[in-house]
């Protein structure tokens, strides 16, 4: 039995535990967000008010996951996605580029994260 009650920092163990078992990479997400990356631009816009703004709007106009539509299958979409790799959208367009709604698009999360880890590990 532990001599004091759990801490903040025991339960952010736990939490990130819990996270690392869901396959979260935390090397990477540190190495994405570092000050002077691109991940550190990307960071910055999808905490810009705009983003909630053009994400509502992209749910909208895109109800159903696209990916799965696709596919023949009806699912909604929950998670608003660039067409292209948001970095490259960046570098080659500007950062108002990013919230363009023409990029973007809806899908479901399973898509997103099939689509996301497709671009983050390429074979």
């Amino acid at each position: 039995m532990p001599d004091s009650p759990p801490s903040h920092d025991d339960d952010l163990r736990r939490i990130r535990g819990e996270a690392r078992d869901k396959g979260y990479d935390r090397a990477y997400d540190q190495a994405r967000r570092a000050p002077g990356t691109d991940g550190a631009l990307l960071h910055r816009l999808r905490h810009d008010s705009r983003w909630e703004r053009v994400r509502t709007h992209v749910l909208a106009r895109d109800p159903l996951c696209v990916s799965c539509q696709a596919r023949g299958l009806v699912r909604p979409a929950t998670q608003v996605d660039h067409v292209e790799l948001a970095a490259d959208i960046v570098r080659v367009h500007g950062p108002n580029a990013f919230f363009e709604a023409e990029r973007l698009q809806g899908l479901c999360g399973p898509c997103h994260g099939r689509k996301s880890a497709r671009e983050r590990h390429p074979r």
